[in-house]
């Protein structure tokens, strides 16, 4: 339990502190390094909230932040959009590899969306393969 609770609190932390740090357009070098490592840890989390909230902080730091190399975090995005039982979170999944635009984690989605049995899944991987492609 206390393993979980430092989780959530790491989390809700950055995600606490990173609006604020987005006004003054620069974070605290500490965090800057931290960051990419504290996600993929988030995103293995047995806690479906915390993959939730760290998928969604992924696709907010690279709307406001895209100069971070989060690419730590494609492999367990990878890991949840091939295995999770749970369509939404796959789609959360596939969101934040869009908006990471890796392109390791392109040529992986293009090879499990093969796999994909969720039509909605599917039309929206292929879309955001389309997407990612035009840029």
């Amino acid at each position: 339990m206390k393993r979980f609770s430092f989780k959530a609190g790491v989390l809700s932390l950055a995600l606490l502190a990173a609006p604020a740090a987005w006004a003054q357009d620069r974070l605290p070098p500490v965090w800057e390094a931290n960051i990419a490592g504290q996600l993929e840890e988030s995103l293995s989390s047995k806690s479906p909230g915390i993959r939730a909230a760290a998928m969604q902080l992924i696709v907010e730091l690279d709307r406001h932040r895209p100069d971070l190399d989060l690419s730590a975090t494609v492999d367990p995005l990878l890991k949840i959009y091939g295995r999770d039982q749970d369509p939404s979170y796959r789609l959360m999944a596939l969101s934040a590899l869009h908006a990471l635009d890796n392109e390791y984690g392109t040529q992986r989605l293009a090879e499990l969306v093969r796999k994909e049995r969720s039509p909605v899944v599917r039309r929206a991987t292929l879309l955001a393969l389309a997407d990612l492609e035009r840029r």
